[in-house]
């Protein structure tokens, strides 16, 4: 069962680089808590399929292409999921290659994510899910 927790959080992401956002959402709860890192300028708190689409519509708004590229995911127990991935995209209007380090620490109910934590540091979130870097 744990295992599927980590398999989970990866097919999200899987599902969102080739089926984007309505494909992402089929491994959503629709009461979603979507907690973006502190250095996020927009909202705190993305909540529900709207909310995530709120998102999506942002990144769409700044990216000709974005992705996800995942590294490493870890189960973590009671739940939760650890993704260390990179955001990859290029800036609408200027062609220019963008490539962060970000992680997400997934929570699930029912088989859904249910509170994603995003983290636009790999150190942060390890730390955050108590493992060792």
């Amino acid at each position: 069962m744990a295992e599927e927790n980590s398999e989970r959080l990866r097919s999200m992401i899987e599902d969102f680089n080739t089926g984007g956002i309505d494909a992402a959402l089929a491994h959503v709860h629709p009461e979603l808590a979507w907690h973006a890192p502190p250095e996020w300028l927009e909202k705190s708190v993305y909540t529900g399929h709207e909310g995530i689409r709120e998102l999506a519509a942002s990144w769409g708004q700044n990216f000709e292409e974005y992705r996800l590229d995942v590294e490493r995911v870890v189960d973590l127990g009671d739940g939760r999921a650890l993704a260390l991935l990179y955001q990859r995209g290029r800036i609408q209007g200027s062609g220019a290659q963008v490539e962060q380090a970000t992680a997400y620490i997934a929570e699930f109910r029912d088989g859904l994510a249910a509170r994603v934590d995003v983290f636009f540091s790999w150190e942060a979130a390890l730390e955050a899910a108590g493992l060792p870097e």
